[in-house]
C-alpha cells in the first residue's frame, strides 16, 4: 500500500513538538504492513502520520485511532501482577522510613499560605508564613547573643555539677554553696530541657536521639533537689556526673572540635577522657554500694569504698591502655562489670575513631577543606548512586534532594552525560517519584533526550555550561552582564564596616541584593491591579524590585514570566523581587495585612500600618489612571499605526507556522539532514559526519590569513582544546535585538569537521589559524578592530591532564589560567582605549585577581566565619570582576544550590540572556521581554535613582534594575554594577541603565 501524495499533507498539533519545532515541520505518511505471521489476525503493524522537525526530531502521530491500544500478552499481565503484589508487600524497613518521613513533614511548622505547585517549586524557608513560637525560640536558642549566653552557662553548670560531684566522693559533709548550686543548675538543666523539647523540629526524633537522652539524664536530678536523698543517694549523683558530656558544645564553640586532623585528634582525647570519666563516676559509686564488708576489712579499706574517685579513674585509665600495673583492682563483681563493660567499649570504639583520622588524612586537600569548614554538617560516604547498597547507606530515601554533580574534566562529554543518566535512573528507581533528583549535565542537547519524557516528576535536569556561554555572549552586548546576574542569585561576603564614602560600598550594597520569590497580598489581587501599578507600590514603600511573576498557565502548569505588562495580577501569581535581603522581601507579602495577621496586640500602630499602605495604594492607582487615559486618547489618533502591527502580527504568526510538502520520507530525511540546517539549531554528530565534506569546503573558503572586514568584529580565543559547546557562544551572538556583528575565532589548530559544522552554519563566522600568545597573530586576526576580544578558556579533559592526581591537575588548571592571564595583557598593549573591550575567563575563581587593575581587599574587612567558609568568595570584590571583564565558570555554581530553593532560577537566568516571549500570557502575542542597557536620558542627569525608576516605568514602560556607573565615579578605578542603588543615588554623565523592555 503506497502512501497517498496527492494531497499536501496537514501539521498536525502535537504538545510532544514545541511551537520552534513546529515552524517549517514536516509530514510523512507511513503505510501499515500485512503480518507475514498467520497465527496472528491483526496486521503487526499500524499506519502513522511522522512530523519531522528541521532539527531532526521525529514525532509518531498515530493514523488509526480505531485499533485501539495494544493487548497485554499472558506473560505481561503475569509480569504485572507480581508487581502490583510486590507493593503491597511492606518490610519493617519501609515502614521505618515511613514513620521517619511522617515524623518530619510534622516537625514543619512554618505556615504558609500557598498551593502545592506553589511549596514544590519554592524552598518554604524562602516564602513568608506564619512562624510559630518553637521556631522563633529555636532560632533565639541557636543564633545570636543569647546563643553564646547558653553556652557559656552550660558550661559552667556541667563543670562545677561535676566538681561537686567529684568532691561529694571524698566526704559526706555538704557545704551551703554546693547545696545552692546543685538546686540552681538542677533547676537550669531542667528547664533547658523542657525549651529544647518545646522549639525541637521533630520532637520524638529529639527525645530518643543520643543528644535528648543525655539532656533528660542532666535534668532528672531536679526530682531529688528539695528531698533528703539528695545529699546521701548515689543515684543523684550518677545522674549529674552525665553532665560531663554537657561541656563538649562549648569546645565546638572555640573551635577546638572540628573536622581537621588535629581536631579529630583532639575530639578522640575528650570523647575517650569524658567516657572514662562518667565510667569512673559510675565505678566509684559501685565499688561502694556493693563491696562486702569483709572484703573491705581485709583490704583495709575505709568505709565510703575502697575507690577514690581518682583511683577509680586511674585504674580505668591504665585498664584501657593495657598497662594493666595491678595496683587496684575491682572488689565487687559488679565493679568487675563496669570494667569488662569499659574494655569493650574501648576495644570497639577506639580502633573505628583511629580508622577515621586516618581516612582524613588519605583524603585530598579540598575533601579535608570542606569536612573542616562545615564540620557536622557535611558527612562523606564512598560509594556510587548505581548501587542499591550505597544508596542505603547514604539514606538516599531520607533524602529532601539528591544532586548529581557531573565531571567537568571528563575526556567524552556524552559518555559523561549518559552515565548522570544511567546514575539518576538508578536514584530515581530507588527513591521514588516523589524525591527530587536534580541532574547536571554536560552538553545541553542531552537535557532534550527523549529518556526524560517517562518522568513527568521528580527529577530536574539543568546544564550550566549552556547558560556559562549565554553570559559570555551577552557580555559582548551588555557591559557587566555576568557580573550583574551572578551577584543576583550568589550571596556575597560581609564587609564588617563599610566606609560610607566609598566607590564599592555601592557596588557592595548591590552585590547584598538578591531573588526572592514572595507571596502577594490579597489585597492586591482584589483591588485588580496591573503589574506595573504593582511594582510601583512595592518600590514606593519597601525599596525592592518586581521584576516577574510565577504564573500558572492552562495546562495547569506554572513558568516564568519577566515583566508581565499590563497583566492583572492573578491569586495563584507569585512575585519574584530584588530585596537586599529576605526579610525585605517578606515585607511585600505583610502589606495590607489586617490587625490580627500581622500584631494582635499593637492595634494602633497596625491601624495606622494599613491606613499607610491604602493610601501609597490609591495613589499609585490614581496616577496610573490618568497615564492609561493618556495613552487611550493617543492610541485613539493611531488607529492606522495599530492595524498595521495587527497585521504584522499575523504575518509574522502565518510565517511561523508555514510548513514544507514532501513527496517521500527519503526527501524529508534528506531535508533533516541538510549543512546548514534550515533552522539554526545544533547539527547532530550523524548530520555533521554526513556531510563532511560541504563543511570543510565551507571552512576553507572562510578561513582567513589576515582579516579584513568592512565592519568591527567580535574576536574569539581560544588557546586550548576546542570547546564542545562553541555553539551556543555564537548562536546566543545571533539574536534579533541587536547588531549582529561578524565572528572571528582565533584557534592553534585547524578545526574538525564536527568542530566547525556547529559554528559554520552562522553567518559571517571566519577562522584563522595562530596562537594568541603571539601578537603577530593576534593582529593577523584584527586585534585593533575588534569591538570585543572574548579569551575563553581550555577545556581540560584527562586525556589532557598527565596523572590523576590534584597536584597534576591543579598544575594543568593554573597553566590555562596564566595562558589567558597573557593573553589579556598582550591584548591591552595592543589596543587602546582597553576598557570594556576584553572578557577574559577563567578556570579558577581566584585567578580573576591577577588581571588589570588589580586591587587588594584585606581579608580582615570581611566577616571571619563567612570568609573562613568561603575563601574564594573574595573574587566577587575583585575590580576586574566588578566591571565584568573576569568570568569563571565555577562562579555558575549558584545554578545548582541555588535550584534547590528556587527552582525558578534557570529559566530567570536564560530569559534574562535570551529574551522572555509573551506569547506564554497571550497566545497571539508576538512580543519578547528583552534584558537590555540603555544610557540614562540626558534629562535625568543629575537627578536621583529613584526618580529614573518612576520616570521609565510611568512614561517609557519601562522597567530599570540597576546601573553600570562609570569610571571615575566616587573616585573608582573601574566602572561597576549597582544592583537596585539606593533611590536617593545622583546619576551621573555616563551611566548606563539596565532595563527590562
Amino acid at each position: 500500500m503506497q502512501p497517498d501524495r496527492s494531497e499536501s499533507p496537514v501539521l498536525r498539533s502535537d504538545p510532544r513538538v514545541s511551537d520552534e519545532d513546529a515552524s517549517g515541520s514536516m509530514e510523512v505518511t507511513i503505510p501499515a504492513l500485512d503480518s507475514s505471521d498467520v497465527r496472528r489476525k491483526s496486521s503487526s503493524t499500524r499506519p502513522c502520520t511522522l512530523v519531522i522537525t528541521h532539527t531532526g526530531q521525529c514525532v509518531n502521530l498515530v493514523a488509526d485511532s480505531a485499533s485501539g491500544p495494544p493487548v497485554e500478552t499472558e506473560e505481561e499481565m503475569s509480569v504485572t501482577k507480581n508487581a502490583f503484589f510486590g507493593k503491597l508487600r511492606e518490610t519493617f524497613e519501609d515502614l521505618n522510613l515511613r514513620g521517619l518521613l511522617w515524623l518530619n513533614s510534622q516537625g514543619q511548622g512554618k505556615n504558609i499560605d500557598a498551593e502545592k505547585d506553589v511549596l514544590s517549586r519554592f524552598h518554604n524557608s524562602y516564602l513568608y508564613g506564619d512562624v510559630p513560637l518553637s521556631i522563633k525560640l529555636r532560632t533565639a536558642i541557636r543564633s545570636g547573643t543569647w546563643s553564646h549566653v547558653t553556652i557559656w552557662v552550660e558550661f559552667f553548670a556541667a563543670v562545677i555539677s561535676v566538681t561537686a560531684y567529684v568532691r561529694q566522693t571524698y566526704t559526706e559533709e555538704t557545704l551551703g554553696w554546693s547545696q545552692f548550686f546543685r538546686r540552681v543548675f538542677s533547676l537550669y538543666f531542667a528547664a533547658d530541657y523542657v525549651l529544647r523539647i518545646f522549639s525541637a523540629p521533630v520532637r520524638l526524633y529529639y527525645i530518643f536521639s543520643t543528644a535528648g537522652i543525655i539532656d533528660l539524664i542532666s535534668s532528672l536530678p531536679i526530682f531529688y533537689i528539695w528531698s533528703v536523698a539528695d545529699n546521701y543517694s548515689a543515684v543523684p549523683q550518677m545522674l549529674r556526673v552525665i553532665r560531663a558530656r554537657r561541656i563538649l558544645p562549648y569546645l565546638l564553640t572555640l573551635g577546638l572540635v572540628g573536622g581537621t586532623i588535629a581536631q579529630q585528634i583532639f575530639l578522640l582525647i575528650m570523647y575517650t577522657l569524658g567516657t572514662v570519666f562518667i565510667a569512673a563516676g559510675i565505678f566509684q559509686w559501685v565499688e561502694y554500694k556493693n563491696t562486702p564488708a569483709n572484703v573491705k576489712r581485709e583490704a583495709n579499706c575505709d568505709e565510703a569504698g575502697c575507690f577514690t574517685f581518682y583511683q577509680a579513674f586511674y585504674f580505668l585509665i591504665v585498664t584501657i591502655t593495657t598497662v594493666g600495673y595491678g595496683d587496684f583492682s575491682p572488689k565487687s563483681n559488679w565493679g568487675r562489670f563496669v570494667a569488662i563493660t569499659v574494655i569493650l567499649a574501648a576495644v570497639l570504639i577506639l580502633p573505628l575513631q583511629i580508622n577515621n583520622i586516618l581516612q582524613l588524612a588519605s583524603r585530598r586537600f579540598e575533601l579535608k577543606t570542606l569536612l573542616t569548614v562545615y564540620k557536622d554538617n557535611v558527612e562523606f560516604i564512598e560509594g556510587v548512586p548505581t548501587k542499591e547498597t550505597d544508596l542505603v547507606r547514604a539514606g538516599a530515601k531520607l533524602a529532601s534532594a539528591f544532586f548529581l554533580l557531573a565531571d567537568h574534566y571528563a575526556k567524552d562529554f556524552d559518555a559523561e552525560d549518559a552515565a548522570q543518566m544511567t546514575r539518576s535512573l538508578s536514584v530515581h528507581r530507588h527513591c521514588g517519584p516523589m524525591a527530587r533528583v536534580i541532574v547536571e549535565l554536560l552538553k545541553p542537547e542531552n537535557c532534550k533526550s527523549a529518556l526524560w519524557d517517562e518522568f513527568e516528576s521528580g527529577i530536574e535536569v539543568l546544564c550550566p555550561e549552556a547558560i556559562r556561554f549565554k553570559l559570555l555572549a551577552r557580555s559582548c552586548h551588555i557591559q557587566g552582564f555576568s557580573t550583574f546576574i551572578i551577584n543576583l542569585f550568589r550571596s556575597g561576603l560581609f564587609i564588617r564596616s563599610p566606609k560610607e564614602e566609598h566607590w564599592m560600598v555601592q557596588y557592595y550594597r548591590g552585590l547584598q541584593h538578591e531573588v526572592f520569590p514572595v507571596i502577594l497580598p490579597p489585597c492586591l489581587h482584589r483591588q485588580e491591579l496591573m503589574f506595573e501599578e504593582v511594582v510601583e507600590v512595592m518600590y514606593l514603600k519597601y525599596r525592592v524590585i518586581l521584576f516577574g511573576l510565577d504564573v500558572q498557565i492552562g495546562d495547569g502548569s506554572r513558568t516564568v514570566v519577566l515583566y508581565p505588562r499590563g497583566r492583572i495580577l492573578d491569586p495563584c501569581d507569585v512575585g519574584l523581587v530584588i530585596a537586599s535581603d529576605l526579610a525585605a522581601a517578606e515585607q511585600v507579602s505583610k502589606f495590607g495585612l489586617p490587625v490580627h495577621q500581622a500584631c494582635p496586640y499593637l492595634d494602633f500602630s497596625q491601624d495606622l500600618k494599613i491606613a499607610m499602605d491604602d493610601m501609597v495604594l490609591q495613589q499609585v492607582k490614581n496616577r496610573w489612571k490618568e497615564f492609561r487615559r493618556n495613552e487611550e486618547k493617543w492610541k485613539s489618533t493611531n488607529n492606522t499605526f495599530g492595524s498595521l502591527r495587527e497585521g504584522l502580527k499575523k504575518n509574522l504568526a502565518a510565517w511561523s507556522s508555514r510548513k514544507t510538502t514532501v513527496t517521500s520520507l527519503e526527501d524529508a530525511i534528506e531535508a533533516a539532514t541538510r549543512w546548514p540546517p534550515l533552522k539554526l539549531d545544533k547539527p547532530d554528530p550523524p548530520v555533521l559526519a554526513r556531510r563532511a565534506q560541504i563543511i570543510q569546503a565551507h571552512l576553507q573558503s572562510n578561513t582567513m590569513n589576515v582579516v579584513r572586514l568592512p565592519s568591527p568584529h567580535i574576536l574569539v580565543c581560544i588557546e586550548g582544546m576546542w570547546p564542545v559547546n562553541l555553539f551556543y557562544f555564537v548562536s546566543n551572538l545571533r539574536i534579533n535585538n541587536v547588531l549582529n556583528l561578524p565572528v572571528v575565532i582565533l584557534h592553534p589548530n585547524e578545526p574538525t569537521a564536527a568542530q566547525w559544522g556547529c559554528v559554520g552554519l552562522f553567518s559571517d563566522v571566519y577562522f584563522v589559524q595562530g596562537t594568541a600568545l603571539y601578537e603577530l597573530d593576534l593582529i593577523r586576526a584584527g586585534v585593533l578592530q575588534a569591538e570585543r576580544v572574548v579569551i575563553l578558556t581550555e577545556t581540560l579533559q584527562e586525556e589532557s591532564i598527565q596523572s590523576d592526581d590534584s597536584a597534576s591537575m591543579s598544575q594543568s588548571i593554573n597553566i590555562a589560567d596564566l595562558n589567558n592571564v597573557r593573553i589579556a595583557a598582550n591584548v591591552e598593549r595592543l589596543i587602546s582605549p582597553a576598557r570594556g573591550r576584553v572578557i577574559v575567563e577563567l578556570q579558577q575563581e581566584n585567578q580573576i585577581q591577577f588581571l588589570r587593575p588589580k586591587f587588594n581587599i584585606d581579608a580582615r574587612l570581611f566577616h571571619t566565619g563567612m570568609y573562613h567558609r568561603d575563601h574564594t568568595g573574595r573574587f566577587q570584590f575583585a575590580p576586574p570582576y566588578i566591571e565584568g571583564k573576569g568570568f569563571s565558570p565555577g562562579a555558575l555554581t549558584f545554578l545548582i544550590y541555588a535550584t534547590f530553593f528556587n527552582s525558578t532560577v534557570i529559566s530567570i537566568v536564560e530569559q534574562l540572556s535570551s529574551g522572555c516571549p509573551m506569547d506564554q500570557l497571550d497566545e497571539g502575542s508576538a512580543e519578547i521581554r528583552h534584558f537590555e542597557q540603555i544610557a540614562v536620558p540626558r534629562h535625568y542627569q543629575g537627578q536621583t535613582f529613584s526618580d529614573l525608576f518612576l520616570g521609565l516605568l510611568e512614561h517609557e514602560r519601562i522597567l530599570a534594575l540597576g546601573l553600570y556607573r562609570p569610571l571615575g565615579t566616587q573616585g573608582s578605578v573601574v566602572c561597576y554594577v549597582s544592583t537596585n542603588p539606593e533611590p536617593s543615588l545622583s546619576l551621573v554623565e555616563g551611566d548606563l541603565v539596565y532595563v527590562l523592555k
